[in-house]
């Protein structure tokens, strides 16, 4: 999977959710990679498909933040294939709005999704 694919998956999790969720123009984001809303929840997402030697930092969350401040989001969240470096953390905590996803995250929301939907978002990578 490639980082594309990788904002195409999410934003096909996020709409079994129940969410109408799209992921961005592939350049020029600012900072979002996929826009997640329903009625109560405007949701700006960036994801990030890295090495797991590759750690994310708080630069890249204040990009997102900013973004999200900017548009009226009411949550911001990074998930990546990676993991997040102790100014990252330090930096959230900071946030009560914004969240952290790792790959465990990943699978345990896959796992709260029925087997039929779970089928969609798999063939949705391979289009």
């Amino acid at each position: 999977m490639n980082p594309r694919e990788f904002e195409i998956f999410i934003a096909n999790l996020f709409t079994q959710l129940g969410y109408k969720a799209e992921a961005t123009v592939a350049t020029c984001d600012g900072g979002k990679d996929v826009i997640a809303t329903n009625r109560e929840e405007k949701i700006y997402i960036e994801c990030k498909h890295w090495n797991i030697n590759n750690s994310i930092g708080r630069e890249i969350l204040q990009k997102l933040v900013g973004s999200a401040v900017g548009d009226n989001a009411t949550k911001a969240i990074v998930v990546t294939t990676s993991r997040y470096n102790k100014n990252a953390y330090e930096y959230a905590e900071k946030v009560p709005w914004l969240e952290l996803w790792t790959i465990k995250d990943i699978i345990k929301t896959l796992n709260k999704i029925e087997d039929t939907k779970k089928g969609y978002i798999l063939n949705c990578l391979e289009e």
